[in-house]
């Protein structure tokens, strides 16, 4: 019994070895997408994608539905979630190349706010809260409360955020590059900026509910 266990928990581990996959399953976590959409922000082709995609839906990490000529993928955002912010945490605490990525992440565009602290600094006349993923994956769901404010179109929307108040910027999770250079943007254009240390996937993986829909 204990050699069969042991053979499955190394089938998930397994799964989890590859750089790409774990990009990969980044991406899922911020909504469901095809192929040849995870292909091109992969930078892979779309066999090499499709390749990952099943061996990650082997371990049960991921599931697939068909639409019309199109394979889309889905990440469980449920154990596979906890999965690998775990494995991330154990990284930082264990590697020293990611410590050390840790702390290169905690520069001056950093925000002290913690999750638990979100609900109490957003508001009408407090904090206002930017995610600067794509428009599809802000509609799939959000931190509550936040505007979408694609990255790829910051600097032509910056008249429409408040100079006088403070931004709190998120992206697609704590070392996502977009969220710290969105906060760079908004700072040189004179706007009061903060990046935060967490996004949808560490907001998920404490328990915490999304807000849906679009803006």
């Amino acid at each position: 019994m204990n050699d069969a266990l042991y053979t499955e928990l190394a089938r998930v581990a397994a799964s989890l070895s590859s750089p790409t996959r774990l990009r990969a399953l980044n991406l899922l976590f911020q909504g469901e997408k095809s192929i040849d959409q995870l292909a091109e922000l992969l930078g892979e082709s779309e066999a090499n994608t499709a390749a990952h995609m099943k061996a990650l839906r082997a371990a049960g990490l991921v599931t697939a539905r068909k639409q019309g000529k199109h394979v889309f993928q889905e990440a469980n955002r449920e154990s596979g979630l906890r999965l690998f912010v775990a494995l991330r945490e154990a990284g930082e605490a264990l590697l020293p190349a990611v410590r050390l990525l840790e702390q290169e992440n905690d520069d001056e565009c950093s925000s002290d706010v913690t999750m638990a602290k979100l609900d109490t600094t957003i508001g009408p006349r407090r904090a206002a809260l930017v995610d600067l993923r794509p428009a599809e994956e802000y509609e799939v769901g959000h931190l509550p409360g936040a505007t979408s404010v694609p990255f790829a179109q910051l600097e032509q929307r910056l008249s429409e955020l408040q100079r006088k108040r403070r931004l709190l910027v998120y992206c697609r999770g704590k070392y996502c590059p977009n969220a710290r250079r969105g906060t760079l943007v908004l700072r040189k254009a004179g706007l009061q900026a903060e990046r935060l240390p967490f996004g949808v996937p560490e907001w998920l993986a404490s328990g915490r509910a999304l807000g849906m829909g679009a803006t």
